[in-house]
C-alpha cells in the first residue's frame, strides 16, 4: 500500500508469488512501509494477513538469487516474514490517538483478528447521505470480514441486534430518523467500523447518534 518497489523487490516478488491490487481473499502479505489508515490495511487486519516491509521482498530475491534457482510460487517457498512484520512506532501513537486507544499496536489487532473478528458476520447498512470515498471503505471492510451489507437501495433494516446501522455524520442520522421515525434503534458513526478494522475491538457507545 503505498509502496514503489525497486527493480530487485518486484523479482523478489515475482519468485513468491504475484501482485494483487484488491483486498482480495487470496492476499496473503500486505508490503507496506509505514501504518497509515488505508482501506487495504484494515481490510489486511481484519483477515490477520501478515503486513511486512518492502526490505521483506529483497530477501525473498535473495534467497532465490542464493538458490541459484527459481523459488517455487506461493508461501512455501518465500521466506519466513516475521523478521520483517511492520513496525512503526509512530504510526501506531497516531492511531492510538485518532481511535482513542491508549497503547495500540499492530500485532494484537492482528492476533485478534484470528481468535475474534470484530465485525465478523455482521450485517451493516449505511444511512442516509454519505460520501462515495465513505460508502466504498465500509463496504470493502465488511466483506474482508465476511460480513454482509446491504444495500442503500434496501427496504430491509432487519431486525434490531441482527443489523448494525451507520451514518456518515450527525446531520445525515437525524435526517433518516426524521424520514422513517419507524427506525426506532440506535444509529452510530461510520467511524465506529473503521477503528473497529483497525483495532479488532468493536466499541459502540463512544460512536452512538441517534436512538
Amino acid at each position: 500500500t503505498g509502496v514503489k518497489l525497486t527493480e530487485r523487490q518486484q523479482q523478489g516478488l515475482v519468485a513468491v508469488g504475484t501482485l494483487s491490487a484488491e483486498c482480495s481473499p487470496r492476499v496473503t502479505h500486505l508490503v507496506a512501509k509505514c501504518l497509515r489508515r488505508t482501506v487495504k490495511l484494515m481490510c489486511a487486519i481484519c483477515r490477520g494477513v501478515a503486513i511486512v516491509q518492502p526490505k521483506y521482498l529483497d530477501r525473498c530475491a535473495a534467497g532465490c538469487a542464493a538458490s541459484s534457482r527459481r523459488c517455487s510460487r506461493g508461501p512455501g517457498g518465500a521466506p519466513d516474514e516475521r523478521p520483517d512484520l511492520l513496525w512503526d512506532k509512530d504510526g501506531e501513537a497516531a492511531f492510538a490517538r485518532r481511535l482513542s486507544l491508549p497503547g495500540y499496536a499492530l500485532a494484537p489487532a492482528l492476533r485478534r483478528a484470528y481468535l475474534w473478528a470484530a465485525v465478523g458476520g455482521r450485517i451493516v447498512r449505511l444511512l442516509g447521505p454519505a460520501s462515495c470515498e465513505l460508502r466504498a471503505a465500509l463496504e470493502a471492510v465488511v466483506a474482508a470480514a465476511d460480513g454482509r451489507w446491504l444495500r442503500e437501495d434496501s427496504d430491509d433494516l432487519g431486525t434490531p441486534g441482527d443489523v448494525l446501522l451507520l451514518a456518515e455524520n450527525r446531520a445525515a442520522a437525524e435526517q433518516v430518523v426524521a424520514a422513517e421515525p419507524s427506525v426506532g434503534r440506535p444509529i452510530y458513526l461510520a467511524e465506529a467500523l473503521l477503528a473497529a478494522a483497525c483495532s479488532q475491538e468493536l466499541r459502540l457507545e463512544p460512536y452512538r447518534l441517534v436512538g
